[in-house]
């Protein structure tokens, strides 16, 4: 017989407790007679005591309240600690898993240390054509490009396979913990199996420490101490894996960059509503009744909204990862045959994007950007 320990850490989370039980349970459901499971709460909230009844239901479950803050990796640690199973997976309070994932997990990983599964994050299946499922989770992608893991949710782990560096120094600043386990275990040289059934979902609610570029640099730096005064990798993987956070650092930057460039669009835009112009303003006296919307992005789903009634119509859009997006919208990708439409709307803030102007090319139309047409729009 066979256990596996599922470890929740709770903050402020007592809401998202029944949800995961009733998801470990019909996980839990599926697999055979040789598997037993216990579902272990660790509330990391000591401002507010949990006390719940779980023994009418048929799983083993315990919740522990924490005396002090332990932040989230000292909070898994904690029910590591009070866990007696032989797999080990990591939830965070408002993960979401399939009933299949306990079984496919289990059958996939095999002989190896961990399984990693596919992953629905934001509404897309997070490994597409820019991060493909078969080399992001690889030592040398995760030295050289950096954590694509979404969450220790996609992992099953076993038990023995933790290592003691992990184990043994607790970060103190949130976000790169499991980043850090990961790395530990590439430096022992664990044997990880892929699974490409998608079982996990990842939940963005505007609270993920990852959006917090501050406390995750801060982390980070904390987690290449640890890798660097534990010896865990070697002098030529440090050297890559800084030489790694400093692009990043870079991209942080630029990222920056164009969420200024998407406030200044939006503040144009709202203002222009006010005075009641609408997109369609633009639009119709220059003869356009089509178009497409270039990029999936929150920007081009507005403006698919603002048009959707009016006498411009706003046909589909174009993604290069239209095949990984969950969303009953009319989604191309810019290698298919494409309706004809009057003008390409790029939605990215990313002006300098080639291949836009080249698919408006191909197909014999305009490209035009949303910062030019809200520019028009303010001169009508």
């Amino acid at each position: 017989m066979e256990l596996i320990s599922v470890i929740v850490p709770l903050f402020r989370g007592e809401k998202y407790i029944s949800e995961i039980i009733r998801q470990v349970k019909s996980s839990y459901g599926r697999l055979d007679e040789d598997y037993k499971i216990e579902l272990i709460f660790v509330n990391d909230d000591p401002e507010k005591k949990i006390s719940k009844d779980f023994s009418r239901i048929d799983i083993k479950i315990f919740l522990y309240n924490l005396d002090y803050n332990h932040g989230i990796h000292g909070a898994r640690l904690e029910g590591l600690n009070k866990s007696n199973g032989d797999y080990i997976l990591f939830l965070d309070q408002d993960d979401r898993i399939s009933s299949d994932y306990f079984r496919d997990q289990l059958d996939k990983l095999g002989d190896a240390d961990a399984v990693i599964c596919q992953a629905i994050n934001e509404n897309r299946y997070y490994y597409d054509n820019r991060r493909p499922f078969h080399k992001v989770l690889s030592k040398e992608y995760m030295l050289n490009n950096g954590n694509f893991i979404v969450s220790p949710g996609q992992v099953l782990l076993r038990r023995d396979a933790i290592p003691l560096v992990w184990r043994n120094c607790v970060m103190e600043n949130n976000g790169a913990d499991d980043w850090l386990l990961w790395l530990c275990m590439y430096g022992e040289d664990a044997k990880i199996q892929l699974n490409q059934q998608v079982l996990y979902e990842h939940i963005v609610n505007g609270k993920n420490v990852s959006w917090n570029t501050a406390k995750m640099m801060k982390s980070e730096s904390e987690m290449l101490s640890i890798l660097r005064n534990n010896n865990v990798l070697t002098d030529d993987d440090m050297r890559k894996l800084e030489k790694q956070q400093w692009e990043i650092a870079l991209a942080r930057v630029r990222t920056m960059d164009l969420l200024k460039e998407k406030n200044y669009v939006y503040d144009k835009w709202l203002n222009i509503l006010r005075n009641g112009i609408r997109f369609e303003n633009f639009f119709i006296p220059k003869g356009i009744k089509n178009i497409a919307i270039y990029g999936y992005s929150d920007v081009g789903r507005q403006i698919f909204k603002e048009l959707h009634g009016s006498s411009v119509k706003a046909a589909y859009f174009i993604d290069q990862n239209a095949r990984y997006i969950i969303s009953e919208d009319t989604i191309y990708s810019p290698d298919e045959d494409l309706p004809g439409v009057d003008l390409i709307v790029n939605s990215l803030m990313d002006d300098m994007v080639p291949a836009v102007y080249q698919l408006g090319k191909s197909m014999g139309v305009g490209v035009i950007t949303v910062k030019k047409i809200i520019e028009g729009m303010q001169r009508i």
